[in-house]
């Protein structure tokens, strides 16, 4: 939220594109959202747009829907954090900073648990400190043990859900992404 197109916003038609998203969780009466990052165009996003998100998470929120989200690479991980633990208590679950010791959000439906990893966009130091790793690492490396340790927290032959925010082998880039040489910063998507 927030972009803008050679200088116009792009804020009505963002609300609209959440109206009709509304209107979906309610037709297919959806249990969950799940939000995979790039909440918003840029770090510093207008108040705008910051609003229409507050709008819309209420909206979700008051239908006794859980909203799992994630920071992608351009929110500024720190800044959306804010509130982050007290917004759980409406059942909105938002990870923005890498930690090694954030557990799986777990749900319920008829068949029983559900367990969600939450996986926001990293950087390979981030990594390295959340995980005490002296050595450097590769984006890759880095997706492999963050991934490697949301998976040693779920029960084996448990339903689960990995809900991230990285540049996986295979993928397409949009144009608005910075490219590295020879996608260094891939990380591969057998890891999930």
């Amino acid at each position: 939220m927030g972009k803008s197109l050679k200088g116009q916003s792009l804020l009505d038609d963002q609300a609209h594109i959440l109206n009709e998203l509304l209107r979906l969780l309610d037709d297919q009466r959806a249990d969950a959202l799940i939000i995979a990052g790039d909440i918003y165009d840029r770090s510093v996003p207008p108040a705008d747009a910051v609003e229409l998100f507050n709008e819309m998470i209420l909206s979700v929120v008051e239908r006794g829907i859980t909203i799992l989200s994630v920071a992608g690479n351009h929110d500024s991980a720190k800044r959306l954090n804010f509130g982050s633990q007290l917004f759980e208590r409406s059942k909105f679950f938002l990870r923005t900073l890498v930690s090694a010791d954030d557990e799986p959000i777990v749900l319920n439906d008829e068949h029983g648990k559900i367990y969600f990893s939450l996986l926001p966009y990293f950087e390979p130091s981030q990594i390295r400190n959340a995980f005490g790793i002296d050595d450097n690492i590769t984006f890759d490396d880095a997706g492999k043990i963050f991934i490697d340790n949301a998976r040693s927290k779920i029960p084996d032959g448990a339903r689960s859900i990995a809900t991230g925010h990285a540049f996986n082998t295979g993928g397409e880039r949009s144009d608005s992404e910075t490219q590295n040489v020879g996608g260094a910063d891939n990380v591969n998507a057998a890891h999930f």
